[in-house]
């Protein structure tokens, strides 16, 4: 197979793992019941709960969350229950900052890019470059966990997480414009290959819909089109 690149430009395909289904297609929220499938992304606000699997049962009980996965952290944000991050003490009476202000949060959302000239269940057509949606300074690389964090600016705040890539193109200090590589999707400390991107509540609408139709081709060096 020849995986010439080609300048012919593109939009990514934008998928997630969907919530639980019955057959009918509603969604379950029984544990057990259900099956998850790759679903498409039409929008911002068609990215379902970080973990739907898992936390098909969370809810907010008079003004309580119940039944989220053990150890992750919920709230109410822009009228939906959300996954998030932000510094706190776990059950296990440690303190974990992860590098973020005492008064920031971080909304998480997991996806899958790839090529939409090839199949979407195809592993070459996963093998895409994750673009920047916002410009910032590099704050943190960790190449262990796919991590690399955008601040608004020069010992900044974070603005954008995101996590389990390969490759990353980026250095800590760089400035870093929209659509420029961050690295290349994969399955760094996490056994499927997708991306995980975690930002600001704050920031949510400045960028966050800018995302759902990253041009592949405005990467600098835009990933591979496998041709036969």
């Amino acid at each position: 197979m020849d995986r010439s690149i080609t300048s012919a430009p593109l939009t990514y395909r934008i998928q997630q793992m969907g919530p639980p289904r019955l057959r009918d297609g509603t969604v379950s929220s029984v544990h057990s019941r259900g099956t998850q499938l790759n679903e498409p992304v039409t929008g911002f606000d068609s990215l379902v709960l970080h973990h739907p699997g898992d936390n098909r049962a969370v809810r907010m009980v008079e003004g309580a969350v119940v039944d989220g996965k053990p150890g992750r952290a919920f709230a109410h944000i822009d009228g939906r229950l959300q996954e998030i991050e932000y510094a706190r003490r776990h059950s296990d009476g440690r303190i974990r900052t992860y590098d973020l202000e005492p008064d920031q949060v971080l909304i998480k959302r997991d996806f899958i890019l790839s090529n939409p000239t090839l199949g979407a269940n195809s592993k070459f057509a996963r093998e895409v470059h994750v673009p920047s949606p916002v410009e910032g300074v590099i704050g943190a690389r960790r190449d262990s966990e796919g991590l690399i964090d955008i601040l608004d600016q020069a010992g900044g705040k974070v603005i954008a997480r995101f996590r389990h890539m390969s490759d990353i193109q980026v250095r800590v200090g760089q400035t870093v414009s929209y659509g420029q590589t961050l690295g290349t999707q994969d399955k760094v400390a996490t056994p499927a290959v997708h991306a995980i991107w975690k930002w600001t509540a704050t920031t949510t609408r400045n960028f966050a819909t800018m995302s759902m139709t990253w041009p592949a081709a405005a990467c600098p060096c835009s990933q591979s089109i496998a041709k036969a």
